[in-house]
């Protein structure tokens, strides 16, 4: 693997960017060994970071939706007894 800074064989232990550790996921999927250049978990936690915020504002558009729809359901059901004769 080359480095992404000085296009050369990656220097593993004695590079200041390699790292050891675990990589976790959202997916319930256990966690895995990771052995690399920290570079790349930069890119991956960016990827994941992404994903989420992606996925919360899909969420939160939905949620305004059916707040909307909600809202429109109480005006017209208030609208429809102010216009209804009274007894």
């Amino acid at each position: 693997m080359k480095c992404p800074f000085s296009r050369k064989e990656c220097l593993r232990e004695e590079c200041v960017m390699y790292r050891k550790g675990f990589r976790y996921f959202d997916n319930g999927q256990p966690p895995e060994p990771f052995e690399g250049c920290g570079f790349m978990v930069l890119v991956d936690c960016m990827e994941g970071l992404l994903r989420r915020s992606v996925g919360q504002q899909k969420a939160a558009e939905q949620t305004r939706n059916e707040v909307n729809k909600l809202r429109g359901f109480f005006v017209n059901l208030v609208e429809g007894k102010l216009m209804l004769p009274s007894k």
